[in-house]
């Protein structure tokens, strides 16, 4: 039965309940299927790495709302890529899946790309790094991950989530996700990874307030939440490219038709969302770092002209920097009536 399907009730190890919640959801909705011929047994290289990334967006948010259950034992399921989360990913890894030679079944080797994508986005997020496609020896035929070490970017050698989740379901220790990216982290030191994402970047210092960490903090709930709830259809649009930002500011446009109508929607998980994937999507292409100046009463606005909302800055030289302002950014394009104005401002930061 396709993993999609299979009802709550159904037991996957023996007789027993099932501990996990929310599967019946998984039946009335699902996202497309993966090109088996892509993922698993595609040519490598830079096209089909490509695909991988442009495709992750989608298909990862996809995974979280249909692939995996919102529940287990009475309790939220985790989905934030933290380390902790990943002890629930692989106990419901082991509940769907008996044998590696599962994976023949087209169908649960695209329950296993989901997982794949979890996985190594999770490790990405923690100890940095990028994916990579040019060796199938390294990721069984999946992508694998190049990630960073004490001694820079790239440098701690490669992981292949695949052969993890293979590993997890061959010694069924359900402890094989949590300890492997523990190791990784641990050989960072007391100094700590440098928590870089090739797809959807965590990544932020700038100016440290309890405000930006509370920012930063919540950046992938945020954007999850965006990405699932909020951003208009088609969701395949939203894949972190540059293009994107053109239908954004479309939206952005229509949605808000008044400087009033935009200022009392500060701080909705729409408006929140979408300052954070456009402020993501700019450091994916032209890097920089989000950063923030608290605002108070007494302030010039002319000189504090950042008004307490947190924005990206990109140093470009020894002495000079560009900034986006992704609130005021937003607001320009219903101040101006058009939104083509955001083009200027994501060109001004791209190329400046």
């Amino acid at each position: 039965m396709a993993w999609w399907r299979k009802e709550k009730d159904e037991p996957s190890q023996g007789e027993g309940s099932n501990p996990f919640e929310g599967e019946d959801l998984i039946a009335v909705e699902r996202i497309p299927a993966e090109d088996p011929e892509r993922t698993a047994d595609s040519p490598v290289g830079e096209d089909a790495l490509a695909q991988w990334l442009d495709d992750m967006s989608p298909r990862l948010y996809g995974f979280l709302d249909f692939g995996l259950p919102e529940a287990a034992d009475g309790k939220p399921f985790r989905k934030d890529f933290t380390v902790e989360s990943l002890q629930g990913v692989e106990d419901y890894l082991l509940h769907r899946i008996d044998s590696p030679a599962d994976f023949a079944d087209p169908d649960d080797r695209e329950f296993a790309t989901g997982i794949i994508r979890y996985l190594g986005e999770t490790i990405l997020r923690r100890v940095g790094g990028q994916w990579e496609y040019d060796n199938p020896d390294l990721g069984a035929g999946f992508p694998y991950l190049r990630f960073d070490g004490p001694e820079g970017e790239l440098t701690g050698g490669t992981i292949s989530p695949m052969g993890l989740i293979d590993q997890a379901i061959t010694e069924r220790s359900r402890t094989t996700f949590t300890t492997a990216l523990t190791r990784l982290i641990d050989n960072f030191g007391p100094s700590g990874p440098l928590r870089k994402c090739s797809a959807i970047t965590s990544f932020g210092t700038g100016t440290t307030t309890p405000e930006l960490q509370a920012w930063l903090d919540t950046m992938d709930q945020d954007l999850g939440n965006w990405l699932r709830h909020h951003a208009p259809e088609p969701r395949d649009q939203w894949n972190f490219s540059l293009e994107s930002l053109n239908a954004l500011a479309r939206d952005i446009h229509t949605r808000y038709p008044t400087l009033d109508d935009y200022d009392n929607d500060a701080g909705s998980p729409y408006l929140t969302g979408a300052q954070k994937y456009y402020g993501q999507t700019l450091i994916k292409h032209a890097g920089g770092e989000w950063t923030h100046y608290p605002f108070d009463d007494g302030d010039d606005p002319d000189e504090n002209y950042w008004g307490g909302y947190p924005f990206l800055r990109r140093v470009t030289g020894e002495d000079s920097y560009t900034e986006a302002l992704p609130y005021f950014d937003f607001r320009s394009i219903v101040r101006k009536d058009t939104p083509e104005i955001l083009t200027d401002r994501i060109n001004r930061y791209i190329n400046n």
